[in-house]
């Protein structure tokens, strides 16, 4: 019985690192993708802009998805349903809000830091709600999904980089 617990524990510990490494290298890869293809400037904008979304990530984390959890860590599928909507619904109202907030910022400072704002504020919600699911899936045990979640997310994020790049159409908006 202790040995299948500590297995379960080390795979448990094995995708989270896994999916956190390619959470993380999907973001660093995206740094390089942005500043190797805009000037210094637009690359300022763009740091702006991705600390800004890191603010959002942790407001949604913070108030919606940990919570979740922490109380919900250990109950029945049900139950856990229950805590997952209410908590995706709190996502999804925070990023819509953030998200309008950050357009209507974007419009006003205009300029490459207005467009990278409006950018991100059009995106808050399936960027948050992406994240939040990571935290859902290893709230329920089942980090496999987290780093599928990521994976996808990567597949779908770096060949439209190319695909703009390739088009022409690769600019900080």
């Amino acid at each position: 019985m202790r040995i299948a617990s500590m297995t379960g524990i080390a795979r448990r510990f094995g995708w989270g690192v896994t999916d956190q490494a390619l959470s993380s290298l999907t973001n660093f890869a995206l740094g390089v993708a942005v500043a190797r293809s805009v000037s210094a400037t637009e690359f300022g904008a763009f740091a702006i802009a991705f600390a800004t979304y890191l603010v959002a990530l942790n407001v949604t984390r913070h108030l919606a998805v940990q919570p979740l959890a922490i109380r919900y860590a250990k109950v029945d599928a049900t139950t856990l349903r229950r805590g997952t909507a209410a908590a995706m619904g709190a996502v999804l109202a925070l990023s819509i809000f953030m998200g309008f907030a950050l357009i209507g910022s974007g419009l006003v400072i205009e300029g490459a830091l207005g467009a990278s704002l409006v950018g991100v504020g059009l995106t808050l919600p399936g960027l948050l709600l992406q994240d939040g699911w990571r935290l859902v899936f290893f709230t329920a045990g089942r980090g496999a999904s987290a780093f599928w979640n990521d994976v996808i997310w990567a597949v779908v994020l770096f060949p439209g980089l190319l695909w703009l790049e390739m088009t022409g159409n690769a600019t900080l908006f």
